[in-house]
């Protein structure tokens, strides 16, 4: 996709041109050249990805977290090396106390289909060298 097309697009989506709008929610066509964004936004990505500003100054904004982890899967897909999958350990706070009442909905499977903004996914796929970006101030002195 050209600059100008894009360009077109994106204003087209402000104007009311593209999508569809039914009271609730506007539903816009995104394109599925995931490579073609990708391309135009990080060029030589293997070459330039172990420098710092290369990311800092280039950014791919989606409307919905299901994209994100689409162009994440295609980025992975690009880079060598071996990936490793790490799982979340979630489990609910229960009480003694309440020996009574009904089966607790709240069970770990339950916890690890929620996918929220705000709130890291059960899942993380990740390969040596590959930047990640924190969603908070962890630990300063060490740098996170």
């Amino acid at each position: 996709m050209t600059r100008k097309k894009f360009s077109e697009w994106v204003l087209g989506i402000s104007d009311g041109s593209v999508g569809e709008i039914n009271y609730q929610d506007i539903k816009v066509q995104i394109p599925d050249h995931i490579a073609s964004i990708v391309d135009y936004i990080y060029p030589s990505l293997l070459d330039d990805m172990h420098e710092p500003s290369f990311f800092q100054d280039r950014a791919i904004l989606t409307p919905k977290n299901s994209i994100v982890e689409e162009i994440n899967e295609y980025v992975m897909s690009l880079i060598p090396g071996y990936r490793t999958t790490y799982l979340s350990c979630d489990s609910p706070l229960s009480s003694n106390s309440m020996v009574n009442r009904p089966d607790d909905v709240h069970t770990p499977e339950f916890f690890n289909t929620i996918t929220a903004s705000g709130i890291p996914n059960h899942k993380i796929k990740l390969k040596v060298g590959v930047p990640i970006m924190l969603m908070r101030n962890l630990d300063p002195t060490a740098g996170l």
